[in-house]
């Protein structure tokens, strides 16, 4: 009996954004050179109900007549499986692709190395061409922004050093203006590290030829919560050059006659 040689080949990914184009694309790569008696399925998941069809347009009706929740142009995960069974002395081949709500995607193909290497090769390329954002880096948490945001108000320090005087601001305000500063900065990464979050979720579109625009903006929430920051900021400043200009009055007064006296 000739030995059956398996290879398997595995990567994931972050980020998922494909309209209908590349998903047939992406379909004909996962299920090429498949004999007839091999089989491929895509699937999605609506609240508890998985939804599984034979190709791309039959999930698109089935998610049509389905009574589930949700948009049925859109998806936010997504299943592709194509199994072909042993052959001979060729192993089984499959390719699994998992698209997942939190925005990874999986791939593991399995078969004889040859025909791996072509369908990772093709399917990657198809995979990295859907990524909205190709440096991973993009897509960390709203919260890192945030906190990448305050380590930036170490500017604050650098133009205090270099423009204002030493001890030009009261120690009470100074410390007013760095909190302040400091929010402000918070808030602002905040409000770009929510929109970046909203910008690279996943979308697959069945219907649509190509990917709708985005514009950035903020919703009113995240606009309110740097205004207030700002206002703090602005505040702060002016009520600390305030203070100095008093206490710079106070200085200048010309003393009285008993105060002049030994």
């Amino acid at each position: 009996m000739t030995p059956h040689v398996t290879a398997t080949d595995k990567f994931n990914v972050t980020g998922f954004r494909m309209h209908r184009r590349q998903l047939d694309r992406l379909w004909r790569a996962a299920g090429e050179e498949l004999s007839s008696r091999g089989e491929q399925s895509i699937y999605t998941q609506r609240s508890i109900t998985r939804i599984r069809a034979s190709t791309p347009s039959d999930l698109e009706s089935a998610l049509e007549d389905s009574t589930e929740p949700g948009d049925p142009e859109l998806l936010d995960n997504m299943w592709i499986t194509a199994r072909d069974p042993q052959d001979g002395s060729r192993p089984a081949r499959s390719v699994t692709l998992i698209v997942t709500e939190a925005n990874t995607v999986e791939c593991t193909v399995t078969g004889d190395p040859t025909w791996v290497r072509g369908r990772s090769v093709a399917l990657r390329s198809l995979i990295d061409e859907a990524r909205p954002f190709k440096w991973r880096i993009w897509y960390a948490p709203p919260l890192s922004y945030a906190f990448a945001g305050s380590a930036a108000n170490g500017l604050w320090y650098i133009v205090d050093a270099a423009f204002v005087p030493d001890g030009f601001f009261s120690d009470t305000w100074s410390v007013a203006i760095t909190v302040t500063s400091w929010l402000l900065f918070f808030m602002a990464g905040l409000a770009v590290g929510r929109e970046m979050a909203r910008r690279s979720r996943v979308e697959i579109w069945l219907k649509r030829q190509d990917l709708p625009q985005r514009r950035w903006h903020i919703t009113a929430g995240e606009f309110l919560m740097s205004a207030v920051a700002l206002l703090a900021v602005i505040v702060s400043i002016v009520f600390g050059v305030v203070t100095h200009l008093d206490a710079n009055k106070d200085e200048k007064k010309p003393q009285s006659a008993s105060q002049l006296l030994p």
